[in-house]
């Protein structure tokens, strides 16, 4: 696997579970108290790069479609049942 390159298979488990807490960890802080942590927080989940470590880079990585998660980052209701589901983890 090289960086640039997203894992797909199951044998990097560990990497999908260190992604998948980035994802989680983004959409929380857009409900942070700060607001210019909820700024930063939404100008990663909606900018359009898909360079590694980007929010598009990590949705490919899960086989996760970045359209669906953005809209659904789009209310806080959304937001909060996303963090809880397990597909995430």
């Amino acid at each position: 696997m090289t960086l640039d390159t997203p894992a797909r298979t199951s044998e990097f488990s560990p990497y999908r579970a260190l992604w998948s807490a980035v994802l989680i960890s983004a959409i929380k802080q857009m409900d942070s108290y700060s607001e210019a942590d909820r700024k930063e927080a939404s100008r990663y989940v909606f900018n359009t790069k898909d360079s590694p470590t980007s929010f598009r880079w990590i949705c490919a990585m899960l086989n996760m479609d970045p359209e669906v998660l953005q809209t659904a980052c789009m209310t806080r209701e959304n937001r909060m049942a996303l963090v809880h589901r397990k597909f995430m983890r």
